[in-house]
C-alpha cells in the first residue's frame, strides 16, 4: 500500500536525493497500487491517452490481465495464490516503459 506515512517520507527523501543527480543517474519509484487497482489503472491510461496514445494501447494490453479484478483486487491475490498465472510480468513491463 502506498498511501501511508512511510511511502510519503520515502518519496520526499527520494526527491531530495535526486535533485543533486544528473537526470540519467536518478532513482525512480514505479508501480501499480493493487489496492486501488481501478483508479491506478485509470490514472495511467488517462495520462497516456493525452501524452502517448500508442503507449496507451500497449498499457491497455498489458493491464488487460488485471481487468477481471478491477472491482475486487483481493480476488486477484487469491486466484494467484491458488494457481492462476500472475499478471506481474505484464505490469512490470509497463512500469519499466518510459
Amino acid at each position: 500500500m502506498w498511501r501511508n506515512v512511510e511511502v510519503h517520507e520515502f518519496v520526499a527523501w527520494l526527491r531530495a536525493h535526486n535533485e543533486r543527480l544528473a537526470h540519467d543517474q536518478r532513482v525512480e519509484f514505479r508501480g501499480l497500487d493493487i489496492y486501488s487497482l481501478g483508479g491506478s489503472t485509470a490514472a495511467v491510461l488517462g495520462y497516456l491517452d493525452k501524452h502517448d496514445p500508442e503507449g496507451a494501447k500497449d498499457a491497455r494490453r498489458r493491464y488487460g490481465c488485471l481487468t477481471p479484478w478491477q472491482d475486487e483486487p483481493a480476488r486477484y491475490g487469491r486466484a494467484v495464490l491458488y494457481g492462476r498465472e500472475p499478471c506481474e510480468p505484464q505490469v512490470v513491463a509497463q512500469c519499466r516503459t518510459c
